[in-house]
């Protein structure tokens, strides 16, 4: 993705890969293989190696849809250009998860090297929309890309973007959180990322009810119910929130939102420094989407990108994976002032004074918990005396460091309480492989990311009780 930050919320939310993760296994075919079971067809071909070749033609078709347009795919060297170093695999996987297509080096591939050049009008961008569809000035990025890019896919051979809307996951293959149903979200209870995939469906569907009355109805013949329905613009979200790039400002420009074809085929490792960037060609106006390797890469290496430094709720609610060994996760615990508190009025009017919440969501890293958390902590533990000193952003009194580290634990274990499950109860189902892969993709998803939760709280808490014998040094 591009460098700026992802929040849940679409009106900010950018991403890309779609059902991607970090694919580390590659299948050195570009398709799946060939089960032996697979039912034969006409001629002894069977109907998977008939998909297969399906695949293969559409990955070809884009390809050629790109060279059309402007973006170097020859095998050979041409003026000041290296040749193209790219080629899509179907299938690539990770700790036996499927990932979706990829791309591959096919060639050795150099620190630094621009893995390609993709130019910004063969993106999908509100700027588009509006020129498309005549829509208003002020519109949301998201909702007139969702617009677009539902439009073009109901052209379907009609539409200029076919190559690259074939490759699209189908509506089936897309399945971030917010899509999941009730009974794999159950699987999750106590974990916080459940309100917030809920959160997010909900404010689908009301901007959904919103355009739909305000925009689609009124313009009927130009937006067809049949076609731009509910259904329509939850895939075209599922897309956006997953592969949609926003670009850092040029010069004075604004940031951009856009989908770029090919860039998206590119999986997220989260140690890959490489990231999407738009940049203009000296002496020109043409402005193109270019990645350069962060690293070098060996024939048939997977190429990888950077989605961003996002915890594994983040990706669980717009991708539908979960990242191994996400040095980024993190876990929000709320931390709140008890109205059991003698200072509690005192300290609600000084809260809202300054225009803060009684109850604040914070996250905590398997190594570190914030300090804008530790300052609210010391607020909400102190006695009258300490409240008078005013000053949080250190050590107040040693009885006020170990007041904070007990509320802290308290919440830690409180979160913890609130699964239906323990830690040992989730670390013997993953060490269980055969039970374990018996499970749907969904049910997996959620088992590793309550583990990765719990994880976190319980090394919080282990980490805390360790220091309690130097107070001074607790949360410094």
């Amino acid at each position: 993705m591009g460098k700026s930050e992802m929040e849940l919320g679409f009106v900010s939310v950018a991403g890309f890969g779609g059902q991607r993760r970090r694919g580390c296994a590659i299948r050195m075919s570009d398709g799946p293989p060939v089960s032996p079971f697979a039912s034969k067809g006409k001629g002894g071909a069977s109907l998977e190696k008939s998909l297969v070749e399906i695949e293969r033609e559409k990955n070809r078709a884009l390809q050629d849809w790109l060279g059309d347009n402007g973006v170097y795919m020859s095998d050979r060297s041409g003026w000041g250009k290296a040749p193209h170093g790219l080629v899509i695999s179907n299938e690539t996987t990770d700790e036996g998860e499927p990932c979706g297509r990829g791309l591959l080096a096919k060639r050795d591939i150099t620190q630094g090297e621009p893995i390609f050049e993709i130019p910004v009008e063969l993106c999908l961008t509100k700027a588009k929309a509006v020129e498309v569809f005549d829509l208003p000035e002020d519109m949301n990025e998201y909702i007139s890309i969702a617009i677009l890019l539902i439009s073009e896919r109901n052209k379907g051979s009609d539409s200029f973007y076919k190559p690259y809307i074939d490759i699209l996951p189908s509506d089936e293959d897309l399945n971030p959180m917010f899509r999941w149903p009730k009974e794999d979200l159950e699987l999750l209870q106590g974990s916080p990322v459940v309100g917030a995939a809920k959160s997010l469906e909900e404010k689908l569907t009301t901007e959904y009810n919103e355009i739909n009355e305000s925009l689609f109805k009124k313009r009927r013949k130009e937006f067809p119910e049949e076609v731009f329905n509910y259904e329509s613009w939850e895939w075209a979200f599922a897309v956006l929130f997953s592969r949609a790039v926003l670009f850092d400002p040029l010069s004075f420009e604004d940031q951009e939102l856009g989908l770029v074809p090919y860039a998206d085929l590119l999986n997220h490792n989260p140690f890959c420094s490489a990231f999407i960037e738009r940049q203009k060609r000296m002496f020109s106006k043409n402005k193109f989407v270019v990645v350069y390797a962060d690293r070098n890469y060996n024939k048939m290496e997977q190429i990888y990108t950077t989605y961003g430094q996002k915890a594994n709720s983040e990706f669980a609610i717009l991708y539908g994976f979960v990242v191994d060994r996400n040095p980024y996760d993190s876990i929000d615990v709320t931390v709140a002032l008890s109205k059991d508190d003698p200072l509690y009025d005192v300290k609600v009017e000084y809260l809202k004074r300054i225009g803060k919440e009684e109850s604040i969501a914070f996250p905590i890293y398997a190594d570190r918990s914030p300090v804008e958390m530790i300052e609210f902590l010391r607020f909400c533990v102190a006695d009258e005396e300490e409240l008078g000193i005013g000053v949080f952003n250190r050590m107040v009194t040693v009885q006020n460091e170990l007041a904070v580290a007990d509320m802290l634990v308290g919440c830690c274990e409180d979160a913890l309480a609130a699964y239906s499950t323990s830690l040992e109860d989730d670390n013997a189902l993953m060490s269980d492989r055969k039970m374990y892969t018996m499970f749907g993709k969904n049910a997996r998803m959620a088992i590793k990311l309550r583990r990765a939760e719990k994880k976190i709280l319980t090394r919080t808490i282990a980490d805390i009780e360790r220091r309690r014998t130097k107070p001074k040094d607790l949360f410094s």
